[in-house]
């Protein structure tokens, strides 16, 4: 959670989902991340049908990109890629989320 919390405080990009303050309590690490109304990408494509349309998939394809674009110029490996962590807004842009695994690198890993 420490090194989630840290590599969240980090990025500012359009494509991470925003961190704006994290709290605690005797048992719990409470984080207030920006809304993304969308939900999971995942759950989308299951709900709306979206299997098979290259448009979409190029699109989120894309957005998953620029993400990775953004992290890797801050040396940040994200290691858990998958729809379940790309969550959309209200407009259905997506946001990379969950940093529980990603990693600062210098070098080689």
């Amino acid at each position: 959670m420490k090194r989630e919390k840290e590599i969240l405080s980090l990025c500012d990009s359009e494509f991470i989902i925003k961190l704006f303050a994290t709290f605690k309590d005797a048992q719990s690490l409470y984080f207030l991340l920006e809304p993304q109304l969308g939900g999971e990408l995942y759950a989308t494509y299951h709900k709306h049908r979206f299997h098979g349309d290259k448009v979409k998939a190029k699109y989120y394809a894309g957005t998953v990109l620029c993400c990775f674009e953004y992290l890797h110029s801050i040396n940040i490996l994200y290691r858990d890629l998958k729809p379940e962590n790309l969550i959309l807004d209200d407009k259905g842009r997506g946001k990379l989320a969950d940093m529980g695994l990603a990693k600062m690198v210098i070098g080689k890993t």
